[in-house]
């Protein structure tokens, strides 16, 4: 594996730890606080949305770090412009993914935005923490 493949899965163990735990604990803070709770699909609703979870970065992680980057050397673009256009995509992406699989935001876009402005700033402002314990 490259010294760059060794940092991509680095940071893609870091991102899901906590995309995936920051997700679920605001689902289930969610879910508590809901009217609508049931105790019984609880453990398989929190099962499934992990899954979710998981899969959102699992799509746009590698597209991040090995597809955009391509593209921004082609236009000649700063890793400023990297940065700001990546976690664009990947928040209006993984907002999209949110907002087609996930009922429970009862069809509403801004909610997914909101859920995935929560993850990724959760993740980029959380991942150098990781460091110390990684």
């Amino acid at each position: 594996m490259s010294p760059y493949q060794q940092l991509w899965f680095t940071a893609f163990i870091k991102t899901q730890i906590i995309e995936v735990s920051i997700g679920l604990l605001a689902y289930v803070t969610l879910s508590l606080l809901s009217k609508q709770f049931k105790k019984n699909y609880f453990f398989l609703t929190c099962t499934y949305m992990g899954f979710v979870f998981f899969t959102a970065t699992t799509l746009t992680h590698p597209l991040l770090w090995f597809v955009l980057p391509m593209y921004i050397q082609h236009w000649g673009l700063s890793y400023t412009h990297y940065v700001l256009l990546g976690e664009l995509l990947v928040w209006f992406s993984e907002a999209l993914w949110y907002y087609i699989v996930i009922d429970k935001l009862q069809r509403r876009f801004i909610l997914a935005l909101l859920l995935s402005l929560l993850l990724n700033s959760a993740s980029y402002f959380l991942d150098p923490y990781l460091d110390t314990i990684l």
